[in-house]
């Protein structure tokens, strides 16, 4: 069968240019205008050759040999690593492979830089690279992944499909409204993790993802240079990147919870509200608290929908229901806080219930007025201090409610 070749001006899918067109309003960048975060070298351009034959015999088995050969710990030796130097913060594909080791977003360049010298984004997009929210522990998280949109998906590999382009219409527009394609009804999407085993990320399940455009790809190398340099230490540098990443694509949820608690932590207040004023962007809770602490201390003011918004987006998030209850107990409604923070307390247990170590640990809080068969042993400290919190000042509430109750 005659290979697909790829022609030197840019296909029609998606990440199969250059990504000029994407830096045509982004002036005044650091980092020079040639970063093209999936350009291949010859040893990806070799990869892809051989993908591309297995890939038009048989689809799933060479998406499968591609993993192996790609992911972390896979034949190719890739390590996964976020921490070591970068010079430029973030790697290219080919700094993956010349390197041996990439964090998660930098995996999904490498399988999309593969995908791309093998045709698939030629003629429409088939190879795709997704930004996934998710909670570790309780906090929010970010990471990456690569999918693929296959037609006449085998029934015995099924149960590999992502379930939310099956189930979830919604889901499914914006994947094929950004992918610039026609739905399907034979049409499947597969999800591959390329940061664990083949037996976990080959038909990966996250449950919160978007599509990244060219210009929120591109994007997230700014986001992620920024990153490397910020936590190095050179927090002015990784701000610089975190502005470039801005102006390509102002709406990244990442970037604008980056620059939001960069300003909180540095009682920058006006920041914090410039970087959440489109606060319906703002995916993180912790940073819409940010956002209703700011109005508090730059205008004495409750901002109620931040904080409802937080209790929206991540109704396990305990923090934004203690929010919560103090906005309700700003504002007077005593009985509403104190039912709040008593959600807040059911979270907290819950979460201290999955995470609890089922080792030879005593209950804490001995002196402390909650009840003991409340407390959880093993639970990391900042579950229990919240929990104490929360039941603490709902003993204040009370407490005011019955003064109240008694002056009126």
């Amino acid at each position: 069968m005659q290979k697909i070749t790829v022609p030197n001006k840019p296909g029609k899918g998606l990440y199969s240019g250059n990504f000029y067109h994407c830096l045509l309003d982004g002036h005044g960048l650091v980092m020079p205008l040639s970063v093209n975060p999936i350009q291949a070298n010859a040893e990806i351009k070799n990869e892809a050759s051989i993908f591309q034959d297995n890939y038009q015999t048989d689809k799933l088995n060479a998406l499968r040999r591609l993993f192996e050969r790609i992911c972390c710990l896979g034949q190719m030796g890739i390590e996964y690593d976020y921490t070591k130097y970068r010079k430029n913060g973030c790697f290219t594909a080919e700094e993956v492979v010349a390197n041996r080791r990439g964090c998660c977003i930098e995996e999904t360049y490498l399988f999309l830089s593969v995908a791309n010298q093998a045709g698939l984004n030629q003629e429409m997009t088939s190879a795709l690279g997704f930004l996934v929210l998710r909670k570790e522990t309780g906090v929010m998280d970010w990471h990456a992944c690569p999918g693929i949109l296959v037609e006449n998906l085998d029934g015995n590999d099924k149960h590999l499909e992502y379930y939310r382009f099956r189930e979830d219409p919604d889901f499914r527009k914006m994947v094929l409204k950004i992918a610039g394609r026609e739905d399907a009804p034979n049409l499947s999407m597969l999800l591959l993790d390329l940061t664990v085993p083949l037996d976990w990320g080959f038909g990966a399940q996250h449950p919160k993802m978007v599509l990244m455009s060219d210009s929120h790809l591109l994007a997230s190398y700014f986001v992620n240079s920024g990153a490397h340099f910020y936590l190095n230490g050179a927090a002015e540098k990784g701000r610089a990147q975190w502005q470039n990443a801005l102006k390509i694509f102002p709406e990244d949820t990442l970037v604008l919870n980056n620059l939001a608690t960069d300003a909180f932590e540095r009682r920058l207040f006006k920041d914090v509200l410039l970087h959440t004023k489109n606060f319906h962007l703002i995916e993180n809770p912790k940073v819409l608290i940010h956002r209703a602490d700011a109005w508090l201390e730059l205008a004495s003011m409750v901002d109620m929908p931040s904080v409802l918004r937080a209790v929206q987006k991540d109704n396990a998030y305990e923090s934004s229901y203690i929010a919560l209850a103090h906005a309700y107990s700003d504002i007077g409604f005593l009985g509403e806080a104190k039912k709040t923070l008593a959600l807040a307390a059911q979270k907290l247990e819950r979460i201290m219930e999955d995470e609890i170590n089922q080792s030879n640990m005593k209950a804490f809080f001995a002196d402390s007025t909650i009840p003991q068969n409340q407390l959880q042993a093993g639970a990391p400290d900042v579950y229990r201090e919240y929990l104490h919190y929360c039941y603490k000042k709902m003993a204040e509430i009370d407490d005011l409610i019955r003064e109240r109750q008694q002056t009126a």
